[in-house]
């Protein structure tokens, strides 16, 4: 029994040293195989970093390329607007112009006066000032004055003008039909009201719009002892 079981165990010792024999004659193999595999991930990983790095230019030239393309379009749509203004502006000194020469050569009076104020009141308070249309010339807005269009200018806008201008066309309407105008006027030119429509919005030079300011503030000024006295407040 004893020699049966040295011999199993040489057997098994023998058999383990075969095996490790066998191992270790494959084992120029593996570590080849291993090599490849690793020399394959590692152009595996080479190439997705390519993909992503590829992917990621792709990306920030189409944002560059977006952000160029809305720069233009904001750039066209400014250089619209700034064209649609200057258009606008300039059909308002056209208009404007022609008035006063229509107005130069038409007979002149005090029915006449309150004709133009009315006219250019009802253009003056339906405009949209936010959009653009502000005032750009001193003749687009309605001043209550007496004097023909074209000779007379901010400076000449004093109480006594405006004074003058109610005093005279009071006796060519209404009590109630005055009364109207009076207070009509009286909000239309009131500072608070000028502000919260933004008449002065799209006056550019700085000059310009202080003495027009004035001009309002003096007009408002005026009629309030006016409509004071109309409405009993």
């Amino acid at each position: 029994m004893e020699m049966d079981d040295d011999a199993e165990r040489e057997a098994a010792i023998e058999e383990s040293r075969r095996k490790l024999a066998e191992l270790e004659a494959d084992k120029p193999l593996w570590e080849e195989q291993a090599r490849r595999r690793a020399a394959q991930e590692k152009e595996e990983r080479r190439r997705a970093e390519e993909t992503k790095q590829e992917s990621q230019r792709k990306s920030a030239e189409e944002s560059k390329r977006s952000k160029e393309r809305q720069a233009e379009e904001e750039r066209r749509k400014a250089a619209e607007a700034a064209f649609d203004l200057r258009s606008k502006r300039e059909r308002a000194r056209k208009q404007a112009q022609n008035e006063i020469k229509y107005w130069r050569n038409a007979p002149w009076s005090t029915a006449r006066a309150l004709e133009r104020y009315r006219n250019l009141c009802s253009a003056f308070d339906t405009a949209n000032f936010i959009r653009g249309e502000a005032v750009t010339i001193f003749e687009s807005i309605p001043w209550p004055m007496l004097s023909r269009p074209g000779t007379f200018g901010v400076e000449d806008i004093d109480w006594a003008s405006v004074e003058a201008f109610f005093s005279h066309v009071r006796h060519h309407l209404p009590s109630k039909e005055f009364r109207e105008l009076v207070e009509k006027s009286h909000k239309r030119f009131h500072p608070d009201r000028w502000r919260s429509r933004r008449v002065l919005a799209s006056v550019d030079d700085e000059e310009e719009k202080e003495c027009l300011e004035v001009a309002a503030n003096t007009v408002a000024q005026a009629l309030t002892p006016l409509w004071q006295e109309l409405t009993g407040r």
